[in-house]
């Protein structure tokens, strides 16, 4: 497992809070999108991503629409790098 720890938490739906986010994380790295909307990510081998719930509400930019692209991402990244990706669901999840 990895030894650096990136934790992000009550998205709520704001596609453009989590693509800040994907810029912040120095382990993490936007390959582009995929045909659903999901963002492509490469994760470093050093590197951890826990998610502390809450991907899903009415946030600013599409409601819905930023529920699900926030929620196909994380659950591609966590397909590709099983044991580097915790998620943990949240009451809104």
């Amino acid at each position: 497992m990895g030894e650096l720890v990136s934790f992000l938490t009550d998205v709520e739906g704001n596609w453009s809070y989590f693509l800040r986010w994907v810029e912040e994380t120095k382990g993490l790295t936007l390959r582009g999108y995929s045909i659903d909307g999901a963002a492509d990510l490469e994760l470093a081998a050093d590197w951890q991503v826990v998610f502390g719930g809450d991907v899903c509400d009415k946030g600013p930019e599409g409601g819905i629409g930023g529920s699900v692209r926030v929620t196909r991402s994380l659950l591609a990244l966590k397909k590709k790098y099983p044991k580097q990706v915790v998620l943990v669901l949240g009451n809104r999840d």
